[in-house]
């Protein structure tokens, strides 16, 4: 053998001779102290909701998916949702669909599955199958300025749901829409009587039959806010938000005797404790009401990715500069995430407001810098996420009124005016 064959060969050996096994620490793996409230290693596989009923039927949990359907079914019998009869010639049949939904019911934490069927709206005509379309929702600061005097005053504060509201308000138009799958009828439709859901007038025709029923009762509607309904000589308020109703009352008795008014004309479900309304968590402490959306920031915190890494934001902005410098990106999801911001900073957050309405003003020209600042933003409101609005009687005076203005500063010389309204100190 040739000199370098040989010592290639030796270098070999000698690499085999010096090969180890690995070896693995014997030293005891403990879990850290902050997961010791827990359950780790352990994932449940939960099912994905169908999107059809072909899908619904088919799942490993058919059975109750097909129980839900046909409570969806039993409530539009129950309600005289419509009349089958037959295909009308020459007139337009509104589609419908399924839409399944799995829920945590409050009470014991259980998954239960909901069905409910809900007309294509897209399908109709404007002119022919409806007219007007608006119905209000009550404003957040009435929700805010009526807690703080329900504090005050030591009101009674009691949450209710109505059950398939919609379902209880008459349709003044004529609307055929097709019966749901797993229950129909070959040649025939469903004739509307109440407004289905999905339907594009159906939020208006809801609105007008609780007005109705609050007004036959004794109640006012406010002229500033149409979703605040009052009693002054018996200090009764009601606030409605859609199908949730938030009733506070001086006495016991008014508030039992708009709830049996009330259970008459609709499927009425007390929440025994108010805890979440219009999407804000509400606590009761010490005679104060604290408002947060600690679920809306964390599920917010996911979707832009700030999960993990250093929560070094400790104001809501490092400056008030010029964040439009740069190249400009349309595919920047700025204004979603301001406008999320924005849902938190009006309803429990006013200390961020200022900051975010000096961002919104450079939205024109999104850039990466613009972008990071938005998310600098966000980073302060998870860092503080645990903050809540104390709404209740912090002090003896009543409205007061406190304004303020920039005058003008460098750089873009453009006057800022800021405004806090407190009631009672909140």
């Amino acid at each position: 053998e040739t000199e370098p064959a040989v010592a290639a060969e030796q270098q070999q050996q000698s690499t085999e001779a010096v090969a180890l096994p690995l070896r693995r620490s014997a030293r005891e793996k403990r879990r850290p102290a902050h997961l010791n409230d827990y359950v780790c290693g352990k994932t449940e596989e939960s099912q994905p909701e169908p999107q059809s009923y072909s899908e619904a039927i088919a799942s490993d949990e058919a059975e109750e998916w097909t129980e839900a359907m046909t409570e969806e079914w039993s409530s539009f019998e129950k309600h005289r949702t419509g009349d089958i009869v037959d295909v009308p010639p020459g007139k337009k049949v509104v589609k419908g669909k399924w839409v399944f939904k799995s829920k945590t019911e409050p009470e014991n934490g259980k998954s239960k599955k909901k069905a409910r069927y809900v007309a294509c709206g897209y399908s109709q005509v404007a002119g022919i199958d409806y007219e007007e379309t608006f119905s209000p929702v009550v404003n957040f600061d009435t929700v805010r300025v009526a807690l703080t005097v329900a504090a005050a005053r030591k009101y009674s504060v009691r949450q209710f749901d109505v059950k398939t509201a919609y379902l209880h308000a008459e349709l003044k138009e004529t609307i055929f829409m097709e019966l749901p799958e797993g229950f129909r009828v070959p040649g025939k439709v469903l004739k509307l009587n109440k407004a289905v859901y999905g339907l594009k007038q159906s939020a208006r025709c809801w609105n007008e039959h609780i007005q109705q029923i609050f007004v036959n009762n004794q109640l006012k509607q406010s002229t500033n806010d149409q979703c605040l309904y009052y009693n002054n000589n018996k200090e009764l308020y009601v606030l409605l938000y859609v199908d949730d109703l938030l009733i506070l009352s001086k006495e016991k008795k008014d508030a039992d005797q708009i709830k049996q008014a009330l259970a008459q004309k609709l499927e009425l479900k007390e929440i025994l404790k108010v805890e979440r309304f219009c999407g804000v968590e509400i606590n009761f402490e010490d005679g104060k009401f604290l408002l947060s959306q600690t679920l809306l920031i964390d599920e917010l915190v996911g979707a832009y990715g700030l999960t993990e890494g250093r929560e070094y934001a400790d104001s809501p902005l490092p400056e008030w500069g010029d964040y439009s410098e740069g190249e400009v990106d349309l595919n920047l999801p700025i204004k979603n995430l301001i406008g999320s911001l924005q849902f938190i900073a009006s309803r429990t957050r006013p200390d961020i407001a200022a900051s975010l309405n000096y961002l919104s003003r450079q939205t024109s020209k999104p850039t990466q810098k613009l972008f990071n600042a938005c998310k600098y933003l966000l980073r302060y409101v998870k860092k503080t996420r645990d903050l809540k609005l104390v709404l209740g009687h912090q002090s003896p005076e009543g409205l007061v009124v406190f304004t303020d203005a920039s005058h003008a500063p460098l750089p873009d010389r453009k006057s800022i005016t800021g405004v806090v309204v407190q009631l009672f100190g909140s």
